[in-house]
């Protein structure tokens, strides 16, 4: 048995690790494989091309329990067998590809609204993953001081007109932060007409998930 992802979120983790998730066509779900011993990916796991947003992958069986709780447990696979680079899907053609993954709503991603528009508590039996589609004019970026320094935000609506402003936790995104500042970012919004949205809650932080910004495909 194996599983195909279409890579959608590949995030930064603190100690210079990835967090890697996908959506399953075959499933109708997002996984998030994680190494032996339910760990996540070190670049020397993975080389420097494996997990780009648009590659399928595959994840090869047998696979193993998570180790997390709720809401993480939901999507958390791990792997025994190294994962394998099948194919890669153009840009231009993603959205339509990762269109099944979208839901109408942030509130529908986790089947119910999120506390203070900011969070679902550790141990909520729902998804952790998920992603909108909605207006790229209703969404920017912005920078927040720190005692750390500047930290990547992002705010948008969605479809149900309810604001928000996540934390970015993109590898893409806050790389392109980092090389050209906000206007690299406006640039990669200059020219299209909508944003798909990846959200994902962080791990547990005082007994809360915070969402963040995954990964974003303007189109």
């Amino acid at each position: 048995m194996q599983f195909e992802i279409i890579v959608t979120d590949v995030t930064h983790m603190k100690r210079g690790e990835v967090c890697v998730a996908g959506w399953c066509p075959a499933e109708m779900r997002m996984i998030r494989p994680l190494r032996a011993g339910g760990q996540f990916w070190r670049k020397e796991d993975i080389g420097p091309h494996l997990f780009e947003m648009g590659n399928v992958v595959a994840l090869p069986g047998p696979f193993r329990d998570g180790v997390r709780t709720f809401p993480h447990a939901s999507e958390d696979v791990v792997l025994v067998e190294p994962p394998r680079l099948v194919r890669s899907i153009p840009l231009r053609e993603l959205s339509a590809a990762l269109s099944p993954s979208l839901s109408l709503s942030v509130a529908d991603i986790f089947g119910r609204p999120l506390e203070g528009r900011k969070f679902i508590p550790v141990g909520t039996e729902c998804r952790s993953l998920g992603a909108i589609d909605t207006n790229a004019k209703r969404l920017s970026f912005e920078e927040k001081e720190t005692e750390d320094g500047p930290k990547l935000r992002c705010w948008f609506y969605d479809e149900s007109n309810v604001s928000y402003n996540f934390a970015v936790s993109s590898r893409l995104l806050r790389q392109a932060w980092q090389d050209g500042g906000l206007a690299a970012l406006e640039a990669l919004r200059a020219g299209h007409r909508r944003a798909h949205v990846r959200i994902g809650l962080a791990g547990d932080l005082e007994d809360h998930c915070y969402a963040m910004v995954n990964g974003i495909l303007f189109h």
